[in-house]
């Protein structure tokens, strides 16, 4: 009787266990759900933080770009020599019909507006030729108007009179900025403008006239949607706008529509509709094709435009949807786990493969820190800083050096915050790179001043997100190298450098006394057109040193032909055309690791193949050559001579621009101008007129 008791006992306590595990089960499956529809709403609402992020980063570079061009516009329409020009022409009653090749203020003002609008990427098509007395057809440009709207000179055939540009003159002739909202300018494409008033430069703010410029919009402004480093497949950046109850897309789309190609009726479930009601909104809608996408939007209201930055859920959603199966998955195999286990120990205790699995984790710990102990090992031995934080700035790992620079010892940095170890004010130089490599989510490199047992050192750090990308609070790898000897070491040898190249201008301008000077001269145009260029800083140096050393050759002539007031003989005139090789190749085996010798080499060859030694003609010629030699011709021309008086710089820079695309490449010769007329370059180099 008592056997069978105890067997209706273990059965009643076997039930009960079942009973038990499958309510737990079944909350577990529960919870588990839960689990991943709350990480799904923290995945919107990140999908939404970083869609807000995006679309101001995207609507501040337009915003931008607008503001820039507007400042071109209204440089024009703020210099002095244009507005007395227009001034003359208005005064003269000149029309547009009736401004004549051979009118020289309409003239000036043609070429400079061509030239301006080459530099400035106002022009569409085929560069022009500046020389030239007419007008091209184009959908982009500059152009004077006068008070009536007509136009008086422009660089090329504008767009016909739009209604946008017809609103932008009402509001410009109240002697205020206007903006030309976009218009479709046929062919696919879309142009929009700025313009500014001019007036009079005496007199009581007169209104003689507009500025307008006009720009074709290409890859250039609508690369600006896209965001760098922006991976998501289905993300996208779009402009809208209302216009006569419909919904006008301005932008190139990813369905390969082009600008004004697409237009829709306002619509509540539409994410169009929604961005332009509810301007920093976030919600989920649908796009112009229909699919479901979240969305958030930016106001531009320059143009009283609309940026939509969208992607679609799905696409948005992936990993999200993904982990959460996952996680699913993971519980219910625990779950079935946990059922195994539960029944392996009720009916048989201490399972054996428990036994081998904590011998399988033991062995694992073991092999994971003699892991850490050769790592430990390996960067110990390293020169350089090295450290590993974790989402809080705190220290998770680091080795012997980074513990001597913040005098402290590795056991005392671990688990500590930057902050505790290193003090607020060394903290703060590194938070900010940081934080700005996990938002990133690539490593970034940043170089600053601290101070390191008492002396100030340069230190450059390279911040590298450890995560997996998913995650912006992941740890992060921080290296750290003292290069303040380095430095030192590259100050002392441009120094060097520096000192031998004034060493060669000195002996060059001993011997030849009528050019004294010429070749400080030269360099300062040429940094000057160099910078106008934006050229990269290795560019500007070889500019600056091949300026200054161009008439090293010199040394080979003799003083009779160097000082010599007369022309030169055929024989003379070789010698010195000989120099100018053997002063290249003097430098030929100086290390500048800088090209010197080969653009030296270019310097006299002509854009149309007809200079030496080599005759090789345009883009072949170095364009740092090209400005050099821009600069040496310029120079010689305005400078005054014992012999000779200088030349009037207009007549310098008209001799420059018949050359181009004979001897010259437009674009020094456009730098050299804008310096001129916009730099101030005319009163800075007015003393070149005197006799030196």
């Amino acid at each position: 009787m008592s056997v069978d008791g105890s067997k209706v006992t273990t059965s009643r306590n076997f039930s009960l266990g079942i009973f038990i595990l499958v309510a737990i089960a079944v909350a577990g499956v529960w919870a588990a759900f839960a689990f991943v529809e709350a990480e799904k709403r923290q995945d919107i609402k990140s999908v939404g933080n970083q869609l807000r992020v995006i679309g101001e980063s995207r609507a501040s570079a337009i915003s931008n770009w607008i503001d820039k061009n507007m400042e071109v516009v209204d440089q024009l329409a703020s210099n002095e020599s244009l507005q007395v020009y227009l001034t003359n022409i208005v005064l003269a009653g000149a029309e547009a019909d009736g401004i004549g090749l051979d009118h020289p203020e309409a003239d000036y003002l043609r070429n400079y507006l061509k030239t301006q609008a080459v530099v400035t990427n106002f022009w569409s098509g085929e560069p022009p030729k500046v020389t030239a007395n007419v007008t091209h057809s184009a959908q982009s440009g500059l152009a004077l108007l006068d008070v009536d709207g007509n136009v008086l000179v422009a660089s090329n055939a504008l767009p016909e009179m739009s209604v946008q540009i017809r609103q932008a003159l009402v509001t410009a002739a109240e002697g205020k900025p206007a903006y030309i909202d976009m218009f479709d300018s046929g062919g696919g494409g879309a142009t929009l403008g700025f313009m500014q008033p001019v007036f009079a430069v005496q007199g009581d703010e007169e209104l003689v006239g507009f500025v307008i410029g006009l720009k074709l919009l290409d890859q250039e402004f609508f690369a600006l949607l896209k965001q760098p480093g922006n991976l998501s497949k289905t993300g996208e950046t779009i402009i809208v706008q209302p216009r006569d109850g419909k919904i006008v897309y301005l932008s190139p789309l990813r369905d390969g529509a082009k600008p004004f190609d697409k237009t829709i009726t306002p619509d509540p479930d539409l994410a169009a509709t929604f961005a332009i009601t509810k301007p920093h909104g976030f919600s989920e809608k649908l796009d112009y094709s229909g699919e479901p996408v979240f969305v958030t939007a930016e106001r531009i209201e320059r143009f009283d435009w609309t940026l939509i930055r969208k992607i679609d859920v799905a696409d948005a959603l992936a990993v999200s949807n993904e982990r959460g199966q996952t996680i699913l998955v993971m519980f219910l195999l625990i779950l079935g786990g946990m059922a195994v286990i539960v029944v392996a120990v009720w009916r048989h205790g201490t399972s054996v493969k428990a036994v081998e699995a904590a011998n399988r984790f033991r062995a694992l710990a073991e092999e994971m820190e003699r892991t850490n102990r050769f790592m430990t090992l390996v960067t110990n031995n390293q020169p350089t800083s090295i450290s590993v934080l974790d989402s809080n700035d705190r220290y998770t790992f680091t080795n012997r050096v980074a513990a001597k620079r913040a005098d402290s010892s590795i056991e005392d940095m671990l688990g500590k915050s930057v902050e505790a170890v290193l003090g607020a004010s060394r903290a703060n130089t590194w938070a900010p790179l940081n934080r700005e490599a996990r938002l990133n989510k690539e490593p970034i490199t940043g170089v600053r001043q601290v101070i390191i047992n008492g002396e100030q050192r340069t230190v450059q750090s390279e911040h590298i997100p450890l995560g997996d990308g998913e995650d912006a609070n992941d740890s992060l790898l921080l290296i750290q190298q003292d290069i303040t000897d380095l430095l030192a070491e590259r100050q002392k040898s441009e120094k060097s450098m520096r000192d031998l190249v004034d060493t060669l201008v000195g002996l060059v301008d001993q011997r030849d006394p009528h050019s004294a000077n010429q070749s400080a001269r030269v360099n300062e145009v040429a940094i000057s057109m160099a910078k106008e260029m934006s050229l990269t800083e290795d560019e500007i140096k070889t500019v600056d040193i091949v300026s200054n050393v161009m008439n090293l050759g010199k040394i080979f002539v003799p003083t009779t032909i160097l000082q010599k007031t007369g022309t030169l003989t055929a024989e003379e005139q070789q010698i010195v055309q000989d120099s100018l090789e053997k002063g290249a190749a003097l430098l030929d085996k100086v290390d500048f690791n800088l090209p010197i010798s080969d653009t030296m080499g270019h310097l006299y060859e002509k854009w149309d193949g007809s200079g030496h030694p080599n005759g090789i003609a345009g883009e072949e010629i170095s364009v740092l050559a090209q400005i050099v030699a821009v600069a040496n011709a310029f120079v010689s021309m305005v400078s005054a001579r014992s012999y000779r008086d200088a030349m009037p710089v207009d007549k310098a820079v008209s001799i420059l621009f018949e050359d181009i695309e004979t001897k010259f490449h437009r674009r020094p010769v456009s730098a050299l101008l804008n310096c001129l007329d916009n730099k101030g370059a005319r009163k800075k180099w007015a003393h070149f007129g005197d006799t030196m």
